[in-house]
C-alpha cells in the first residue's frame, strides 16, 4: 500500500470542503431567511435556533479557514516547492491556530 502523500490530501480535502461549504453557507441563508419570517420552509423561532447555532458555526468557521489555507497551499506548491510535507504540516498548524484564536474571541470573550 502507498504511503498517503499531503498533496493528496490537500487535493481532496478542497474538493470535499468546496462541496460541504455549499451546503452550511446553503443553510445558514436559509435560516437567515427564516428567522425573518420570509420562508415557509422553517418556522421564525426554528430559524432564529439555526441561524445563531454555535453547532453550525465552529465547524463552517473551520472548515472555511482550511479551505482557505489549503487553497493557498496548492497554489504555493505548484511552484514545485521543496519540502511540500513541511509546508503541508505548518499551513495547517497556522490555519488551526487562526481557527482556535478566532472561534476564542467570538465564543469566549
Amino acid at each position: 500500500m502507498k504511503p498517503i502523500k499531503p498533496g493528496m490530501v490537500i487535493q481532496l480535502f478542497h474538493k470535499w470542503s468546496g462541496m460541504l461549504l455549499i451546503l452550511l453557507i446553503g443553510m445558514k441563508i436559509l435560516s437567515g431567511y427564516a428567522s425573518i419570517g420570509a420562508t415557509a420552509v422553517l418556522s421564525p423561532q426554528a430559524g432564529y435556533l439555526v441561524h445563531t447555532s454555535a453547532w453550525l458555526d465552529i465547524p463552517l468557521l473551520l472548515i472555511v479557514i482550511l479551505h482557505i489555507a489549503y487553497g493557498i497551499l496548492k497554489n504555493v506548491t505548484s511552484f514545485q516547492t521543496r519540502n511540500k510535507p513541511s509546508v503541508f504540516w505548518i499551513t495547517t498548524l497556522v490555519a488551526v491556530a487562526v481557527f482556535v484564536l478566532i472561534s476564542g474571541l467570538v465564543y469566549i470573550f
